[in-house]
């Protein structure tokens, strides 16, 4: 690996363990809870939050559903139309009386 990509996935690597760390303490959480349930030690762990090693994609995986929260968060990744996709879904659970409300809402909005 080229001396510029390791050094950015080592960048990228302490990016994602400032944000798994500031997660976690969000939630009081201690490394050695998200340990057991990752089924890892507390020095992997410690170590993907000082940046020193990364996680693989099951990993980050498993952890962002330990702390409750989208993986492209975990990851730093803007997932592009999350926002418009999050409200379609909303909008389909509701029934047309709601649906009706939401729009004149949103033209109101728009104006």
């Amino acid at each position: 690996m080229g001396a510029h990509l390791k050094q950015e996935e080592e960048n990228y690597n302490a990016e994602i363990g400032a944000r798994l760390r500031k997660l976690r303490k969000e939630k009081s959480l201690l490394i050695k809870d998200i340990c057991d349930e990752l089924k890892c030690s507390v020095n992997f762990l410690s170590m993907v939050e000082r940046g020193e090693t990364g996680l693989t994609a099951y990993k980050a995986k498993r952890v962002s559903q330990i702390l409750d929260c989208d993986c492209n968060s975990l990851l730093g990744v803007d997932a592009k139309g999350s926002e418009e996709e999050e409200i379609l879904k909303l909008l389909s659970s509701m029934d047309s009386g709601e649906k009706k409300k939401v729009l004149e809402m949103v033209r109101l909005m728009s104006k």
